[in-house]
């Protein structure tokens, strides 16, 4: 049978969509067999607000062979407040048989717009993939616009692949092409010139969860492109954490995720210094800038944080986190660089943690160029008596690994004024 081909556009144009008894803007798109969809949605110049479900929904489902279902979203000058759920919500699903060239996904570029004082997030979207090859897709491009005053997050997303297949050869650390089985879900958000305040949990977060082969990555072919970019943006004021990132990859699953951070504010994040429950991870450290993964089982796990030309500061938490645990894993492997940037006033500055118990490599490199870590004076609090107030720590634990490697490297910065160790550096192996 011939596929078929289905085109829906939608146009809202200098209107106002309130006050209604659910949502404001409702979409549902659905591709089952060999159905190709491409629709295209503009929303301008228009105000979506006091709904009594979400403000803006746009989801897309897909399942079977060669079904396809790819949704273009354009948002710009408008407003998405007050709504009783969420100002905006993305759903991607696809729930894949054997063959090539289905998913199911959004392609969403937001420009000069607010999300804010909505019960549930300013946006949330969630992306699944569940099946032999199942793929599912969101890339989000945001710019000059506003998160704040929600009663959740600013922006929230959730990213889960799970029960795929191993096809002979296509292990899911490997590009899958037409002939792999794991479940897969591509992910980005590139952020500029934006506000993410004083929301009731975080600014942005983002939970992954790759679980019995499935797979969780940023770009076509494990490309480096970064999972979240932040640029110029100001983040401040949120009661757990500015950025919160918790994942998970296992039983024979790969996660990967690069975090950059450039010339942003992230500042007076977290209320207490203790922990929060997020996602897969469970509970979190509060604080600034927060990546904290677990793996096991078989499984891949990389993540990777930029963060330059920025001021992380006056966190009631940690400036910057990122921690992973590992347990029978293959690989693991966690790098922080912090390059001329401005670490000061939180309970403590920075922090690259990892803990592996039976896993073949374990990794972690901390480096730190042109940058200050001062004034960080928590005198308690979870990293323990040795590394609270630090300026910046790099700690390792590892048992019954094959390989561990710990590679920590500081030039032209400044460690004072902190109520523990300026630089502390901790690694143990059994």
């Amino acid at each position: 049978a011939l596929p078929t081909h289905v085109y829906a556009d939608l146009q809202v144009l200098n209107s106002v969509v309130d006050h209604n008894g659910n949502s404001g803007i409702y979409q549902y798109s659905q591709s089952v067999g060999a159905t190709n969809q491409r629709s295209h949605t503009t929303v301008t110049d228009t105000d979506v607000s006091y709904n009594g479900s979400d403000g803006f929904v746009n989801e897309a489902v897909s399942g079977g062979y060669y079904a396809t279902n790819l949704q273009y979203v354009t948002i710009s000058g408008s407003t998405f407040d007050h709504n009783s759920g969420s100002g905006a919500y993305f759903g991607a699903y696809d729930a894949y048989g054997p063959g090539p060239y289905g998913f199911a996904g959004h392609i969403v570029t937001i420009s000069d717009s607010d999300f804010s004082h909505n019960t549930h997030d300013g946006l949330t979207a969630s992306a699944e993939a569940t099946g032999e090859n199942g793929r599912a897709e969101q890339y989000f491009t945001i710019q000059d616009s506003n998160f704040s005053n929600n009663g959740r997050g600013g922006f929230s997303d959730f990213n889960s692949a799970h029960d795929g297949q191993y096809n002979t050869g296509y292990a899911c650390s490997s590009v899958q092409g037409t002939a792999g089985g794991c479940a897969i879900v591509r992910a980005s958000a590139t952020i500029t010139d934006s506000t993410f305040n004083d929301n009731a949990d975080t600014g942005i977060y983002i939970g992954t969860y790759a679980k019995n082969y499935g797979t969780i990555y940023s770009q076509a072919g494990h490309g480096g492109a970064p999972s979240l970019y932040v640029a110029g943006s100001t983040i401040s004021g949120n009661h757990y954490a500015g950025i919160a990132m918790p994942g998970s990859a296992e039983n024979r699953s790969y996660l990967s995720q690069t975090i950059m951070i450039d010339s942003s504010t992230i500042t007076h994040n977290g209320t207490d210094g203790t922990g929060f429950v997020a996602g897969p991870t469970g509970t979190m450290p509060q604080g600034g800038i927060i990546v904290v993964t677990q793996s096991k089982y078989q499984s891949f796990n990389f993540e990777n944080v930029y963060v330059q030309n920025s001021t992380v500061s006056d966190n009631k938490g940690v400036g910057i986190v990122l921690a992973g645990q590992s347990l029978g894993n293959f690989v693991q492997f966690d790098g922080l660089s912090v390059e001329n940037s401005t670490v000061s006033g939180n309970y403590a500055g920075a922090l690259l943690e990892n803990v592996s118990l039976g896993s073949y490599y374990t990794g972690q490199k901390l480096n730190t160029v042109g940058s200050t870590f001062s004034d960080n004076l928590a005198s308690s609090g979870f990293l323990g008596p040795k590394y609270n107030g630090s300026g910046a720590a790099a700690i390792m634990f590892a048992e019954s690994n094959k390989y561990i490697q710990q590679t920590v490297s500081s030039s032209d910065s400044t460690f004072s004024g902190n109520y523990g160790a300026g630089l502390a550096t901790y690694f143990g192996g059994g």
